[in-house]
């Protein structure tokens, strides 16, 4: 009886603050507002910390709405009292609901995943934050779908069914006071979900591989149904081959579009190289390819991969210089990317390891080179016995003979974590200065499932 009435005191604060933003034409938040009591179904704890922060800042819009309304009301020697007594008290029940949260009874009803609490909320606020910010201040292009699709099927749906006090206004057709902000909670939750599921998880290979295919596919069908003519799937409209190799070539052929660089180096300062194991959209393809079978004789070719990357550099530069025209630098990178596909089908499906990603694309040596700027690492303990139980695991070549006996992974590693579980002595890790070697795979597993997430959401064509 008592959570019932706990949660539908929730339920009504909710309410009251989409109401408010309701009130001030932003009916995205104000449907993002009454969404967040759902949290109240999964009784995880990561979930009570999410909506007692929701609360608190509830109260704090309630206080600062109090000070915006009331301070001028009083200069003016206009009625004030009771205004500030109506807010200020919503704001204090806010602050109420928030501790009502973390009674004895309301810990006992939360009381799942409480050892992955810290992760599943750190994933939802960065996630939150993130799009939030993408939704409220990047307009040309929208980059929400649920935002480009809101105008016109959402609000019409509201002007034909809903009451006349609830029919938005022509200001609110707006980019960013649609469907944008309940996306931007769905993809919250999800990083939530993920980051749980990877931190409690003993091996992430599975998980990871599932989690990187899913996005792939989501990333080509959206391109796929774009060309097709669903337009608004497609970001700008202004088209690039979907191919690793022209993150760089691109850029220097036509002298603009740096977003995919920016994008690609800033995810590489975050959690270096684990761009080419989490999030390379065409990675995931030779991931699978590798898949059916256990590596053998696995090994890189660092010189065949550093002349690739020249020579794409190289033909893009003068391919500017002589002016050649844009179809023919598109069936140049269409032919470079279909020697990729081949070599996944023909060379990492028999040998079992990703020879697409260590020795042909020029993008992973990048990751890889660049990527040392991060202080991510895996490192292998004193205590190995050199079992090389971690080098079957291992789909990029990083743990032959040699880099165990350095006690540290080969260039082209790639942080994906798969040999962590492969080795029974528990004698790898991951690492990061000042962090505990769990301290440091939560907070790695938490990043790359924020990134998987905010991926998810924007990273179109």
């Amino acid at each position: 009886m008592r959570n019932a009435v706990r949660h539908v005191f929730i339920v009504v604060l909710s309410l009251f603050l989409g109401a408010h933003f309701l009130r001030w034409e932003n009916a995205g938040l104000a449907l993002t507002c009454a969404a967040f009591p759902l949290l109240l179904v999964f009784r995880r704890r990561w979930c009570a910390y999410i909506l007692s922060a929701f609360l608190l800042a509830g109260a704090a819009r309630w206080f600062w709405l109090t000070d915006l309304l009331a301070a001028p009301r009083a200069a003016r020697g206009l009625p004030w009292g009771r205004m500030a007594l109506i807010l200020g008290g919503i704001g204090t029940a806010c602050v109420l609901g928030a501790v009502l949260l973390h009674t004895a009874r309301a810990r006992a009803r939360f009381n799942r995943g409480l050892k992955t609490a810290w992760a599943g909320t750190a994933a939802f606020g960065l996630v939150f934050v993130t799009c939030g910010l993408l939704q409220a201040r990047l307009h040309n292009p929208i980059p929400l779908l649920a935002e480009r699709f809101w105008p016109e099927y959402g609000w019409y749906w509201l002007h034909v069914y809903a009451p006349p006090l609830l029919r938005p206004s022509p200001a609110a057709l707006q980019p960013g006071y649609g469907w944008g902000w309940l996306q931007v909670f769905a993809l919250s939750v999800y990083a939530a979900f993920v980051a749980e599921w990877l931190v409690a998880a003993r091996s992430t290979a599975k998980l990871r591989g599932r989690l990187w295919l899913m996005f792939s596919i989501v990333f080509f069908a959206q391109l796929i149904v774009g060309l097709l003519g669903v337009d608004k799937l497609l970001m700008t409209g202004h088209l690039h081959l979907p191919v690793p190799a022209l993150i760089l070539a691109g850029p220097l052929y036509r002298g603009e579009g740096l977003f995919m660089l920016f994008l690609f180096l800033s995810t590489v300062l975050i959690v270096g190289p684990a761009w080419c194991s989490w999030l390379c959209y065409v990675g995931a393809w030779d991931g699978f390819a590798a898949s059916g079978r256990r590596p053998r004789n696995a090994r890189h070719f660092p010189a065949v991969r550093a002349g690739i990357l020249v020579l794409v550099l190289a033909t893009a530069f003068t391919l500017r210089w002589l002016g050649v025209g844009s179809v023919e630098a598109n069936v140049l990178g269409a032919a470079f990317g279909i020697v990729g596909v081949g070599v996944m089908a023909a060379v990492s499906r028999r040998l079992g390891y990703m020879v697409h990603c260590t020795s042909y694309c020029p993008i992973g040596l990048v990751s890889d080179v660049v990527g040392r700027i991060n202080p991510f690492r895996v490192r292998i303990g004193e205590g190995c016995d050199e079992c090389r139980a971690c080098t079957g695991s291992c789909r990029y070549a990083a743990l032959n003979i040699e880099h165990i006996r350095r006690r540290r992974p080969g260039i082209t590693c790639t942080l994906c974590g798969d040999c962590l579980a492969a080795c029974k002595k528990q004698q790898i890790g991951y690492r990061f200065p000042e962090l505990t070697a769990e301290q440091a795979r939560t907070v790695f597993l938490v990043l790359v499932a924020v990134l998987h997430a905010v991926f998810l959401g924007v990273a179109r064509i």
